[in-house]
């Protein structure tokens, strides 16, 4: 055995040791008094360990996986990045390929390179803050002259108009209603029966119901309810076949009961399939949209209290929308404004001295909007590559990601409303906090209620559907909603007001940033604004989010299940 190979075992077998008990600030002295090799060659050396490491294993094994290869170069880097803080050196660490693990090639480390990775985070984080020597409020935005604003609408403000496809998700495993089976078995039944009739010519009669003696027949022997016991003649069969225009054929009363006993079975599976090991949106069915991070719910929940506690407790520090409706929005909006603008709640602008508490704020509600982002990213990857290419400029800052806006309603429930302002194709995704009992999120049209509580999220579309709390029972409860105005969107709008004179057409503003629909532009050249109908006046006492339309509480309930109509 040669000498080199022997030097290189005792190296290999002194390292394992030394790196494995221990990473403290003598790392060069006790490699350089356990082997004796020069301080300005251990940093090689450390890197060089794993290297040797790596093709000693290589001997032994057929293969080794691609995956253990990279798990080897980050503890590489990992090593590499602990020593240079020992020595009070920056470094960039150049990551090595497979190619070069199995050359025996050590990493390449350019020491004395700033690393400014870090300062990069920092600088992305400040710019969730309103600084107001660069962002705008609504009043500094007006004082813009014609000439600023269409530059800025044209150069600026980058925004793709959403469709209806950005919203199919990659999560199969959507949540549905399932309905009872006895409903679902009479419906098809008198599907079928319809159908026959039609075949057969015979005039449609308009019945909904099964007629009760043969509902009996099924109760007995196909439903078989126990409580049921009265005997049915057996002719019954002739005559329920004859209602429900079964063919006449040989054996006609054991077919026709065959036929009814496939269609209950086939019904009474996909119920099971659905409702096995699970209730109907119970906690469990909800994602744990913060899984990746369960600690995002729990910083987001202690911020809103805090923040909530000191605004009542000082006066001073209270907004309208915090004194008239417990609810505040944070981020930016466009609304009938021309440029878009910091919320009046972001800029603090009724207290100055607020402002250090709404960046305190938003500095910890980032943990839940990155978990917001990467759910959406993930689950909707059409819709979210449209929500980060969205940029409303210099004026505002990018608290949210991808979400121009947050509401937060601070231990309050809103009433049951459509969101008109919101896009349609998008999505609203609510986050509740707190410790609380009731306030479930209900959707009278869909007959459902969902208990969401703190840690889970529910995304919905919330232009469409009708949608509001259930009272709170105990506890308090907070929420935060995320969600995009239709009107972020450029090429919804006109800007009716930069072309009065007639020297500005609004495909000039358009043309240097995303393409507008085609079928838009040839029945439109300048736009149609979108103005949905209202559901009910603005000026309602209940109103509890400006943002939103009122709609009466009792109406509402009387779609809900029994459970909920109290």
């Amino acid at each position: 055995m040669s000498s080199a190979y022997k030097r290189k075992e005792s190296v290999t077998s002194e390292l394992r040791k030394i790196i494995s008990t221990t990473y403290s600030n003598h790392l060069y002295q006790v490699l350089f008094r356990a082997v004796n090799i020069p301080i300005d060659v251990c940093e090689s050396l450390i890197y060089r360990f794993l290297v040797i490491r790596q093709s000693l294993r290589t001997s032994l094994t057929i293969a080794i996986a691609k995956s253990a290869k990279r798990n080897q170069q980050k503890k590489l880097t990992r090593y590499a990045y602990k020593v240079l803080a020992n020595q009070g050196k920056e470094a960039t660490i150049i990551p090595s390929n497979d190619k070069d693990i199995q050359n025996n090639e050590a990493p390449t480390v350019n020491p004395n390179i700033h690393d400014n990775t870090d300062n990069q985070k920092k600088h992305e984080k400040a710019e969730i803050f309103y600084n107001p020597e660069k962002h705008k409020t609504q009043i500094e935005t007006r004082k813009s002259t014609k000439k600023d604003t269409v530059n800025y609408i044209r150069t600026q403000w980058v925004s793709e108009n959403f469709v209806a496809e950005d919203l199919k998700s990659t999560n199969l495993s959507q949540p549905s209603t399932v309905v009872s089976p006895k409903s679902t078995f009479i419906e098809k039944f008198l599907e079928k029966r319809r159908e026959k009739r039609i075949a057969n010519q015979i005039p449609i009669d308009g019945i909904s119901s099964i007629p009760e003696k043969y509902m009996k027949l099924l109760e007995v022997e196909i439903f078989r309810e126990p409580n049921v016991l009265e005997s049915i003649p057996q002719d019954l069969w002739n005559e329920f076949g004859q209602w429900a225009c079964f063919n006449k054929v040989p054996y006609f009363r054991k077919k026709f009961r065959y036929h009814s006993r496939r269609l209950w079975s086939k019904i009474r599976h996909a119920y099971d399939q659905h409702t096995k090991n699970q209730k109907l949106l119970e906690d469990h069915e909800i994602p744990e949209m913060f899984q990746r991070d369960p600690l995002s719910a729990r910083v987001a929940q202690s911020a809103v209290d805090d923040y909530y506690e000191h605004t009542r407790k000082h006066v001073s520090h209270q907004s309208n929308q915090f004194i008239n409706n417990l609810a505040e929005q944070f981020g930016c909006l466009t609304d009938s404004n021309i440029e878009p603008y910091v919320t009046a709640s972001t800029a603090s602008n009724h207290s100055q001295d607020h402002q250090s508490c709404v960046n305190k704020l938003m500095r910890e509600l980032q943990p839940l909007s990155d978990a917001v982002n990467d759910y959406l990213g993930v689950s909707y990857p059409a819709l979210y590559a449209k929500m980060k290419k969205l940029n409303l400029g210099s004026n505002v800052p990018k608290c949210f990601g991808a979400f121009p806006t947050v509401g937060i309603n601070f231990n309050s429930i809103c009433q049951f409303h459509r969101d008109l302002k919101d896009h349609s194709n998008t999505l609203c995704v609510v986050c509740p906090l707190g410790v609380f009992e009731g306030g479930q999120l209900a959707f009278p049209e869909l007959k459902f209620a969902i208990n969401a509580k703190q840690g889970q999220a529910i995304a919905f579309r919330s232009h469409l559907l009708i949608h509001g709390n259930l009272p709170i029972t105990a506890g308090s409860r907070h929420s935060v909603v995320f969600y995009i105005h239709d009107i972020v969107i450029k090429q919804k709008r006109k800007f009716a007001s930069l072309f009065d004179d007639g020297d500005l057409d609004a495909l000039e503003i358009l043309d240097n940033t995303c393409s507008i629909d085609d079928d838009v532009i040839k029945h439109d050249k300048k736009l149609q604004k979108c103005s949905p109908p209202k559901l009910a006046p603005r000026n309602s006492s209940r109103l509890k989010n400006h943002r939103r339309s009122h709609l009466d509480l009792e109406p509402a309930r009387r779609g809900l299940p029994a459970q909920y109509r109290k």
